[in-house]
């Protein structure tokens, strides 16, 4: 393993995780969100400013530790290889989160509102689960796993776990309110971001995989309106542990759906990473 690799990724990214969980207690930040609101900028588009953080972040600490080569940083992060990855990450996430879809869609015939026009329908899409499903895949998945994998050469473990118990803990309000009530959230979402990372992994380094997994999900979950939080109830969770499922099987056993084993690494495959990509 390479350890300065896995410092230097983790290490810029967890000063940008900090300053965008802590930008609200800056004074002049807020200012300047309050003169905003007042030139009537939405809500939607101010708070764009930290899902553009983590991805510019992600972006800059995988060239950072390629030594400013932006094709092998693209690489690291999951995303290099062209249309093909890219088609696949679309293709399996579709199907994994049919059940969602559909399930989600008969749970909610009768109660969907279909009145609103599209923009108003979009918009929640596209805040809910299009810009997390990027900004959070790019840092939580892309730089805080894929890149230390593949270029610092080490195991999913040792990454994917700290990088998803921070992911979790993004997702609960840091004051007492947050806890012990947000502990339901942080295990949750930690154990789905595990998840995201060990999908990228098994489709040989895929990050377009998880981004597109997580944004159909958050999709159907909002869209169809299964749940509040991210805890869920009942049909939700049943739904989405079908979509899970299929995917597990999907990744697993990729001949059961006459899809190729090559798109995927064998049981007992370790991670892709530069030197075994290239042997």
């Amino acid at each position: 393993m390479r350890a300065s690799v896995v410092a230097w990724a983790w290490g810029i990214g967890l000063v940008a995780f900090f300053g965008v969980r802590l930008r609200r207690e800056v004074g002049w930040y807020v200012d300047f969100h309050e003169w905003m609101a007042r030139q009537g900028v939405a809500s939607d588009v101010r708070n764009l400013d930290a899902p553009l953080i983590l991805v510019i972040v992600s972006l800059v600490g995988a060239l950072v530790v390629t030594h400013g080569r932006p094709g092998r940083a693209l690489r690291a992060l999951g995303l290099g290889g062209g249309v093909a990855p890219f088609a696949k990450g679309l293709f399996i996430a579709f199907v994994s989160v049919l059940p969602m879809l559909i399930g989600g869609a008969i749970a909610a015939k009768g109660q969907a509102d279909f009145s609103m026009d599209a923009s108003d329908a979009l918009s929640p899409v596209i805040s809910g689960a299009v810009v997390p499903g990027i900004n959070e895949e790019f840092f939580f998945r892309g730089l805080l796993c894929l890149v230390c994998i593949w270029v610092g050469r080490t195991g999913l473990w040792s990454v994917a776990l700290p990088s998803a118990l921070i992911f979790g803990l993004a997702h609960v309000p840091w004051n007492a309110d947050g806890f012990p009530g947000g502990i339901p959230t942080v295990l949750v979402t930690g154990v789905g971001g595990f998840w995201f990372a060990w999908t990228a992994v098994r489709w040989r380094h895929n990050l377009w995989v998880p981004i597109f997994l997580h944004i159909f999900m958050n999709g159907a979950w909002g869209v169809w309106d299964l749940a509040d939080g991210a805890v869920g109830g009942g049909v939700a969770n049943l739904l989405r542990g079908l979509s899970v499922t299929l995917a597990v099987l999907l990744t697993l056993h990729p001949e059961w759906f006459k899809l190729p084993k090559s798109w995927v690494l064998a049981r007992d495959e370790k991670p892709l990473n530069e030197e075994t990509y290239r042997s």
